[in-house]
């Protein structure tokens, strides 16, 4: 009998069995997910340590060393058509508040003209002009200081316009002319005197600088601008002025409308800055740039703590100069701190004995480095409208020539003939100021010298229209010592005193062939200010019989006497120009005074007369009978009063009486005889 083997039963998987465990099934699965979403959590956050640490600057050290025209421009790509943007640091503030505009995205190398007027065109001011450069980044930074006192106090709005001199590129922006009292002040940090002993564990070993020379701000304050975010972009979320820039913020933040930590500052200003060495101080933590005008000298974007930077920078032309700071704080705590010092002059100007070095520029102020530098055989130019040089504006541009010479010794006459403004130094004292808009004059000063070299500078702008300059000098015309000059005053004597009021001793007295000025905001001669002075006019003059008319136009106040009696007197401050006439009735010779003073503002008189042609007739009427012959004799007296100075016109009354005698005759015959007799009574 054939015997069967046992079948074996088939082998389970794991899987069969784990199935057969529910229980034991759902605490795997459970465990699975738990190591899967620990997993995907680990890589999402060795990601985005990653990123964080990627976004931080890397520490790239870029301390400029070098002189400004010797520095090599970044290769930049021209800003895309219609990009072209101006702003405006502060937006508001009162008349002689410094307005700095800055230009972005405008084409690299391009001249930009830039310009604030009078929106309304009502206060008849003189528009403020220059041109600038626009840098190889298309940036251009250019400042006007709004006058104080004027017509420019009386504006809600100052329109600033920057146009490309080149294409038709063109943008406006607003600036709003507020009280001075109107302002809140600002919330300012707690500035620090000078880096305390705790900071000698900061990377840089606790430098602590020992500047040579401090230099003092001259011009205004820091216009500073804060950001809420570290990249200074957007609008500013604060805009102030602050003395200085010497800050350690440490938890609280410059301002509570800005974080602790992860904001930005901007900071500029105008210096007035001698040729010479210096050297800018920054000592700050985390990311900080330091241009001057458009020359980047500090250049460290990056986190790290405190550190002192310096960087040696020479100017080489006296004049003004624009400084911008700005500053990042990536970590908690931020300090900053700017000092700056000059350490070294520079050698005469060259060459100093055969020609004069002219320094060029393409603005009214001298303001930057100069365009162009050239030597210059004398100073002698009609340029007319055109340019002084090739690539130069035909208005708006400045010059500053300088030369040493040798002078025996004796006194000379320095004479400079000029239109617009100019001024002339003589080893740094200053001789002659026509610094002042105006048409071709010479003006001439006697100065002795002492025999060796000398310095002399000599400064010049055009505003608009023709260009003329020319200086030159001879020793002073020897007079006899008992030649006593006479004055001479063929037409009116004017006498011109520095004050509102007439007042103390005569600072220019010369002859005036007529009184008809329009100083507008100058100044009527350099010797007297621009505002707050007053004017005698005086003079004889031999009337023909006959009624006169005396008409005047003024800004502010004037007075007219007659033989000394006072018959027009507005002797006040005015907002506009006012007219006034007065009719009299003169006769042989008479002493005329014309007083006038100018508050602020537009300075301007005018001041004249003309006869009157004799066309009165009789007011009295007599209508005697066909029948009767009437003599009629008429008398009168006139008398000129003037009535309520501020509005009306003195008029001349005359007062009638007639007396007639009727004789009858028997013919018809009409005979009239007036006789009119006017006497003018001036009463003091």
């Amino acid at each position: 009998m054939q015997q069967t083997k046992p079948t074996r039963p088939p082998t389970k998987s794991w899987l069969d069995r784990l199935l057969e465990q529910p229980i034991l099934a759902a605490i795997l699965l459970v465990v699975v997910a738990i190591l899967a979403l620990l997993i995907c959590t680990l890589a999402y956050l060795l990601l985005g340590v990653g990123t964080a640490i990627s976004t931080l600057p890397t520490p790239t050290r870029n301390v400029g060393f070098a002189t400004p025209t010797g520095q090599a421009s970044p290769i930049v790509t021209p800003p895309a058509p219609g990009s072209a943007s101006i702003a405006l640091l502060p937006v508001q503030g009162d008349s002689g508040t410094l307005i700095t505009i800055t230009g972005q995205g405008w084409t690299p190398g391009d001249t930009v003209s830039v310009q604030v007027d009078d929106p309304t065109g009502t206060q008849g001011l003189v528009t403020l002009v220059t041109n600038v450069p626009v840098a190889a980044n298309g940036t251009f930074i250019a400042s006007f200081l709004l006058p104080a006192d004027t017509g420019w106090a009386n504006l809600t709005t100052v329109r600033v316009t920057a146009a490309s001199t080149t294409t038709a590129t063109r943008t406006a922006a607003e600036f709003s002319v507020v009280e001075p009292s109107r302002p809140t002040p600002p919330i300012s940090p707690t500035p620090v005197p000078s880096p305390s002993d705790n900071d000698n564990n900061d990377n840089n070993g606790g430098i602590v600088p020992t500047p040579t020379t401090i230099i003092i701000p001259s011009i205004g304050d820091w216009q500073a601008e804060y950001y809420d975010n570290t990249s200074l972009s957007g609008s500013p979320a604060v805009v102030r002025n602050e003395i200085g820039i010497d800050f350690t913020w440490g938890s609280d933040g410059p301002s509570p409308d800005l974080p602790a930590s992860g904001f930005s500052a901007r900071w500029l200003r105008s210096y007035d800055l001698e040729a010479g060495q210096y050297i800018f101080n920054i000592r700050a933590d985390d990311g900080i740039r330091l241009w001057v005008n458009d020359d980047l000298i500090i250049d460290e974007w990056f986190v790290t703590p405190p550190r002192q930077i310096s960087a040696d920078y020479f100017i080489r032309f006296s004049g003004r100069y624009e400084v911008r700071i700005e500053y990042a704080n990536f970590t908690p705590g931020g300090t900053v701190r700017f000092w700056l010092e000059k350490v070294g002059g520079v050698p005469p100007p060259g060459p100093p004995y055969h020609s004069w070095r002219g320094a060029y520029w393409p603005n009214v102020n001298l303001f930057g480095e100069p365009l162009l530098v050239r030597d210059d055989p004398s100073i002698n130019f009609d340029w007319g409208t055109g340019a002084p040089a090739p690539g130069m504006p035909n208005n708006n541009f400045s010059v500053r020539w300088d030369r040493l010479v040798d002078f025996a010794p004796d006194s000379y006459r320095f004479t400079l003939v000029v239109d617009d403004g100019a001024r002339v130094w003589i080893d740094d004292r200053l001789i002659i100021d026509e610094w002042r808009d105006g048409v071709r004059r010479e003006v001439s000063r006697d100065y002795a010298l002492s025999g060796g070299t000398h310095a002399i500078r000599v400064e010049y702008y055009d505003r608009i229209g023709d260009a003329v300059i020319e200086f030159r000098w001879s020793r002073s015309p020897v007079i006899t010592p008992t030649a006593t000059p006479v004055p001479s005053f063929p037409d009116w004597k004017g006498e011109y005193w520095p004050n509102a009021n007439l007042a103390g001793q005569v600072a220019l007295t010369r002859n005036d062939p007529v009184i008809n000025f329009n100083w507008g905001y100058s100044s009527p001669d350099s010797s007297l200010p621009a505002d707050n002075f007053s004017v005698r006019w005086s003079r004889t003059v031999n009337f023909s019989p006959g009624l006169y008319r005396f008409t005047a136009d003024f800004d502010d106040g004037l007075r007219f006497y007659v033989d000394g009696g006072l018959v027009l007197n507005e002797w006040s401050d005015a907002a506009s120009v006012r007219t006034r006439t007065i009719d009299l009735s003169l006769n042989g010779s008479r002493q005329l005074v014309v007083e006038y003073y100018d508050r602020t503002g537009n300075a301007q008189v005018n001041f004249s007369w003309e006869l009157i042609p004799a066309t009165a007739t009789p007011t009295g009427t007599l209508t005697p009978s066909p029948s009767a012959t009437a003599t009629g004799t008429a008398t009168g007296t006139g008398t000129a009063t003037p009535t309520d100075v501020s509005t009306t016109t003195p008029t001349l009354t005359l007062t009638h009486t007639p007396t007639g005698t009727s004789t009858e005759t028997p013919t018809a015959t009409l005979t009239a005889t007036a006789t009119i007799t006017m006497t003018a009574t001036i009463t003091p």
